[in-house]
């Protein structure tokens, strides 16, 4: 059988979120889980279409040229 946790905030839970909503620390409210992010609202919409995330490599052509030995009798 599961232990059954404490439904009430440790006292320094509440010191903490005391002192960031004090101090006006919103994003660290929303970090620490005291506030709902509203994450939606802040979002930034890029219109575009989909593209793969890694690029196939360009081909490369390798030409190989073997050094040319010197005809003997000329």
């Amino acid at each position: 059988m599961a232990k059954q946790g404490s439904t009430r905030a440790h006292p320094w839970r509440l010191r903490r979120e005391t002192y960031l909503r004090a101090a006006g620390r919103r994003e660290d409210l929303v970090r620490e889980g005291f506030e709902n992010g509203g994450a939606a609202t802040e979002w930034t919409v890029v219109q575009g279409g989909r593209r793969p995330s890694v690029q196939a490599p360009t081909p490369i052509r390798l030409i190989l040229v073997s050094a040319r030995k010197p005809e003997r009798g000329q």
